[in-house]
């Protein structure tokens, strides 16, 4: 579907048929519209002196969204180092909850049944009642849903999810222990087997499956905002923008007028949506003993987060170069939500913009889904583990610099301004 993505047994580097080997310069011009955003558009001042990544960058409006434009330049080959600088702070488990709840604690106000009303096994072991995987509430586990959940515990197991090979689907009995390791680092005093049937393990499955599908909602809503910013917003300009992009992985590429393999995987498209979702969604992981978790968040073993965030972009550029989403349709039909801004942006779109497509109630064929996209996910990751461990650190490290550019502080709400301007 979209950009086919051939996987290979072979020693050659293929993200797709010939991608990776020397490409023939072809008369493939950039519509006009594109070309006056690569050549024109300036998101950041060159006078700030940060040449980590010299490529263009798009400034999302918020925290959740992106939209970008390219920029023609020298490619380097040389992959980014990691500093310390770049990665968040390691964290120290806190045993006293928070009070404050963030974005993703602010639903977990349901406290548990209180522990000692719970029936505990001759050792001590908290004894459940086991439950259908979507009957499970809150209110089961077997501690409150705070901040110590919603940031230590899941940031942490989707830090693991993160760098296992198949990362559409793990093993359910290597993901129970792994959440068991986890959850005896973030609540020492509390006994509990986690196993496949219990409700830590079905709820941290449902926060999984959100992550993944925050992959595909903002690689929508980033495409979204860059067509709607051409300055020629016809549809034929729209489908002949898409078309160059999707042509060769451009919209993979530093520089999309660049056809060195050298050049993918560094997109300011895929940078800014890996930190969007993924570096945000790790960024309170804790330390657990046996996993190096500092060289995981820094990207060790990261390929499959970038294959699926490569995958997320193809899907989206697709359906603009289809026709299957209309720029003035979907702008249509943010305005008329209230209270929705009229620039888009994917922490302000209404829910309804995006479920036909992103939400279980999509068409099968349409859906961000392990049966659509399990196979391109697994070519990318093959042709980003083939430029080896040094690049994925490089790729973690830029996008990194992005986020925080985009959220320089960590606790501010601040609005990501500026997209669309040059």
């Amino acid at each position: 579907m979209g950009l086919t993505i051939a996987t290979s047994d072979s020693d050659s580097d293929c993200c797709s048929p010939g991608l990776d080997a020397p490409l023939p310069q072809r008369q493939h011009e950039a519509p006009i519209a594109v070309k006056r955003k690569v050549d024109d558009a300036d998101m950041e001042s060159d006078a700030s002196g940060d040449d980590d990544m010299d490529v263009e960058e798009p400034v999302p409006e918020d925290a959740s969204t992106a939209a970008t434009r390219g920029r023609t330049h020298t490619p380097s080959t040389t992959p980014m180092g990691v500093t310390s600088r770049m990665l968040p702070p390691q964290k120290r488990i806190k045993y006293a909850d928070a009070s404050v709840p963030d974005r993703i604690s602010a639903a977990c106000m349901a406290q548990p049944q209180a522990l000692q009303r719970r029936r505990l096994d001759n050792d001590g072991y908290i004894i459940e009642v086991i439950k259908k995987r979507s009957e499970y509430t809150q209110r089961d586990l077997p501690v409150p849903c705070d901040q110590r959940w919603s940031h230590s515990f899941i940031s942490t197991a989707i830090l693991w999810y993160g760098v296992q090979k198949n990362i559409w689907n793990v093993p359910k009995d290597e993901f129970a222990s792994a959440l068991q390791r986890i959850f005896n680092v973030v609540y020492p005093g509390i006994k509990y087997r986690v196993t496949p049937t219990g409700s830590v393990f079905a709820l941290t499955m449902q926060r999984i499956d959100e992550w993944r599908s925050s992959f595909g909602s903002s690689a929508l809503a980033m495409m979204l905002h860059f067509f709607s910013a051409l300055d020629d917003d016809d549809d034929d300009d729209i489908h002949a923008a898409a078309e160059f992009l999707a042509t060769d992985c451009r919209f993979l590429r530093e520089d999309p007028d660049a056809l060195e393999p050298t050049e993918l995987f560094r997109s300011a498209f895929l940078l800014i949506l890996l930190a969007i979702t993924h570096l945000g969604d790790i960024a309170a992981s804790v330390d657990v003993p046996v996993w190096d978790t500092r060289a995981m968040a820094a990207g060790e073993g990261g390929e499959g987060v970038i294959a699926i965030a490569s995958a997320a972009l193809e899907r989206a550029l697709t359906f603009f170069r289809d026709g299957t989403l209309d720029v003035d349709h979907v702008l249509a039909n943010v305005a008329r939500c209230p209270d929705t801004p009229t620039t888009p942006s994917m922490g302000a779109l209404p829910e309804t913009v995006f479920d036909a497509l992103a939400g279980r109630d999509a068409p099968p064929a349409l859906r961000f889904s392990s049966a659509n996209w399990r196979r391109p996910t697994a070519a990318y990751r093959e042709s980003v583990r083939k430029r080896g461990t040094a690049f994925v650190r490089g790729t973690f490290a830029a996008a990194q610099v992005k986020r925080q550019r985009i959220v320089p502080d960590e606790g501010s709400e601040a609005g990501m301004s500026g997209v669309g301007e040059s």
